[in-house]
């Protein structure tokens, strides 16, 4: 019993860890530009946080409940107000404020906070993880049907005839060139 006890602590402890010391160790740095945290929230970083948080609080609470079998009700609520202290989740996203400063000048970050104010480009933003998403199923289906269209397997062999096996023929000629005239290189 002690043993798990010791397992269990030092998984807390470790996830702990990670989440309040790697603000300190990430590439990005923490910034005194008051305009990043509203260039990160009109963008949907705060959504994110939100859904990292989510994420990574039900990954941790599946490991745990896979290493130990028997974990009281009561502990997930102590667990959770552990672990998601106000603003805990949040650094390690304010951590990453240093990496726009890297591609954006502070002139930059303000003309992108003030055309992302635009009722439209909030809309875009929202909706393109979800476009994205559509628009990867759509392509995927549309190139398994392509895939399996007769006519173009067709083009595609004899796309394939035209470079792949003249190449090949090409080899064998060039080999037995070789064969026929060993001095030549």
């Amino acid at each position: 019993m002690l043993c798990i006890k010791n397992k269990l602590t030092t998984a807390l402890l470790s996830f702990c860890f990670i989440n309040v010391a790697s603000p300190a160790f990430s590439q990005g740095t923490t910034t005194k530009n008051p305009e990043l945290p509203k260039l990160f929230a009109s963008s949907g970083g705060t959504q994110a946080v939100k859904k990292f948080e989510k994420q990574l609080l039900a990954e941790y609470s599946k490991k745990l409940t896979t290493t130990y079998e028997k974990i009281p009700d009561a502990f997930w609520d102590d667990f959770f107000n552990i672990m998601t202290p106000d603003g805990e989740i949040e650094s390690l996203f304010e951590s990453t404020y240093g990496i726009y400063e890297q591609y954006f000048t502070p002139d930059e970050i303000k003309l992108l906070n003030r055309y992302l104010t635009v009722p439209v480009l909030q809309k875009w933003i929202e909706l393109s993880p979800k476009i994205n998403q559509e628009q990867a199923l759509l392509l995927e289906e549309s190139s398994k049907g392509l895939l399996e269209d007769p006519a173009f397997n067709g083009k595609l062999e004899k796309l394939g005839e035209k470079y792949i096996f003249d190449k090949a023929r090409q080899t064998i000629s060039k080999k037995e060139q070789k064969k026929s005239n060993p001095q030549t290189k």
